[in-house]
């Protein structure tokens, strides 16, 4: 089921941001939560796994937020829209443990069955107040009840003086010049490494619901299995808003730092997890761990800051690279956990865990490559301003010769 989801969210993902270069986000974004609602209530009346397959392929905003907020904010915006995704999983435990203890039976229907109806229940008004409320694009967007004149030239002159450019036609070459930059060859594996990383949460799941008592039994009941793992999440938070403030403030919008920090961090949990015993008389120290996992996956609204800024020049090229970047992660998502993740080896998992140190060092590697092409970059640029000024003052110096004769 989790692969077919991956799927469905691939093949959606780069027309998906595609449209959003030409159709308002005030119609796209709200008409998919409709039908990802829809497809939630849907999910509750089936009968068998081949029909909850086919809805989850169905159901599979960063790039928005880049339209909106300046190089000093943006981090910070990032961090908050991606935690909060956070705290919807905090809540949705909370949630699946009410509906399992109180739920269960009720109207001859299972616990989960009444987790996809609660949840279609909460999606679908945030859906159709999304027509009215959401925001078009600065460029595009006309005054109305909610936004007036003043309000959207305010928006404007924000993104014009940070150089953030409006959409632009089509074109051959324009493609040609998006796909002859560096940029959409090597950030989408900023994307691609991190996305992968995230498997490691499970882990602590999987160690819970098979930690055994002496006498055999579960040490753990089903709401605790369902409650304890939000500790990695409540920790993914806090420490995405620390690295988020960090870097528009005493970083000065240097992205880089905190990502390379956290990650050399993620490496090394990784690591102790793999030579730690799964169980043993003293378990504190394994669970410590477990929940220093939330750290490493703290980086990724950081991350699609930082895209966002190296890519304000375009568009399109934004859209595009944020879109390769789930995209292709989506698609290692749909295969390698069947690899290396599998539920006959957990609570173990020390190929995963192996995988998921070694997906944080291609992090690290992978900004150290995007730093070489930004430096690259600006030394061209650089060098094409001083020959420039040269050529100029070179025909400044011509004319006055000339004058002079």
């Amino acid at each position: 089921m989790l692969t077919t989801r991956l799927i469905g969210y691939a093949i959606g993902q780069i027309p998906s941001n595609l449209i959003l270069t030409r159709l308002s986000p005030r119609y796209w974004l709200p008409f998919c939560e409709v039908m990802f609602s829809v497809f939630t209530f849907a999910c509750c009346a089936v009968k068998s796994p081949t029909d909850i397959s086919i809805i989850r392929f169905f159901v599979g905003a960063l790039f928005v937020v880049g339209n909106f907020y300046r190089k000093d904010e943006l981090a910070k915006r990032g961090v908050l829209f991606i935690s909060m995704a956070g705290s919807g999983q905090i809540f949705s435990g909370i949630l699946q443990s009410a509906a399992y203890t109180n739920l269960d039976g009720v109207m001859k229907r299972s616990g989960w069955r009444w987790m996809f109806i609660i949840d279609g229940i909460i999606s679908l008004p945030i859906a159709m107040a999304g027509f009215l409320l959401y925001p078009s694009f600065p460029d595009k967007i006309k005054p109305g009840k909610i936004w007036s004149a003043y309000d959207i030239a305010i928006m404007r002159k924000r993104m014009e003086l940070e150089d953030r450019k409006s959409a632009a036609k089509f074109t051959k070459s324009h493609l040609v010049k998006i796909f002859g930059n560096w940029k959409v060859w090597i950030l989408p594996w900023l994307m691609i490494f991190f996305s992968n990383t995230q498997d490691f949460l499970q882990v602590y799941t999987f160690w819970l619901s098979n930690a055994k008592n002496e006498d055999g039994t579960s040490k753990y009941t089903v709401p605790q299995i369902n409650l304890y793992p939000n500790g990695q999440v409540a920790i993914f938070i806090v420490w995405s808003w620390v690295i988020g403030w960090l870097s528009d403030g005493a970083f000065k919008g240097n992205r880089w730092i905190p990502i390379v920090f956290t990650s050399s961090f993620a490496v090394i949990v990784a690591i102790v997890q793999a030579a730690l015993p799964t169980y043993s008389t003293n378990e504190s120290v394994r669970i410590a761990f477990y929940y220093l996992v939330g750290i490493g996956i703290s980086q990724g609204g950081l991350m699609q800051a930082w895209i966002n800024e190296l890519c304000s020049e375009s568009n399109e090229e934004r859209a595009i690279i944020l879109a390769f970047g789930n995209d292709f992660a989506t698609v290692f998502q749909a295969w390698v956990p069947l690899l290396l993740w599998k539920q006959t080896e957990m609570p173990r998992a020390f190929k995963g865990t192996v995988y998921t140190a070694c997906l944080y060092a291609a992090i690290i590697i992978t900004v150290l490559i995007t730093l070489a092409f930004i430096y690259k970059d600006k030394n061209k640029n650089k060098n094409e301003t001083t020959t420039s000024d040269e050529e100029i003052n070179a025909n400044d110096s011509s004319s006055k010769i000339i004058e002079g004769t």
